[in-house]
Parts: structure tokens; sequence; C-alpha cells
């Protein structure tokens, strides 16, 4: 099963789309882990990944310090949008 096969099932957990199955994901290293969060990147779905990541058991979930290193760049993220969003939404008001 190839990273991006893997990156969808994610996602599809992390929407609510489908449940966990023993067979949804192999134990990944952290290099597949790291590979994973740059896809999701790229597609705008980091968060949604994030979210199907917590809903695996606990054993083919990445390290914790990973996880929380990715909870803080999502956090970044939003606050990024947020300050994006209202930005956008001054400059409508003109």
């Amino acid at each position: 099963m190839d990273l991006k096969e893997i990156f969808l099932r994610l996602v599809r957990l992390g929407l609510g789309c489908a449940d966990y199955s023993s067979d949804l994901i192999p134990q990944l290293s952290v290099k597949d882990w790291q590979a994973l969060e740059n896809i999701a990147n790229e597609q705008g779905l980091f968060g949604v990944m994030l979210d199907g990541v917590e809903k695996l058991p606990r054993d083919l979930r990445p390290e914790k310090k990973a996880i929380l290193q990715s909870i803080g760049q999502l956090i970044q993220s939003e606050q990024q949008y947020a300050v994006q969003e209202h930005a956008a939404a001054e400059i409508t008001l003109r």
C-alpha cells in the first residue's frame, strides 16, 4: 500500500466516512509519517488527517512527541488562517 492510499484512508477516517479496521493502515516508520504530513500539508488536509490519526489504536499512531509537534503546527496554521480571514474581511468592507 502506498502512502497516498494511506493518506486517503486517514482522511476518510478523519471525516467520519470510514470506521477503523485492522487493515486500514500498516505500522509506519517515522519517515513515512513525515511523508504523510507533507502530503496532508500540500493538500490542505493536515487537520483532517490528524483527526483520522487520533482514531487509530495507539500502537499505530506516530510517537507522542511527533503528534504534539503536529498539533502545535496545526494550531499555528489555524491562527494564521484566522489572521488572513480577518484581513480579507477588512479588505471587502472598504
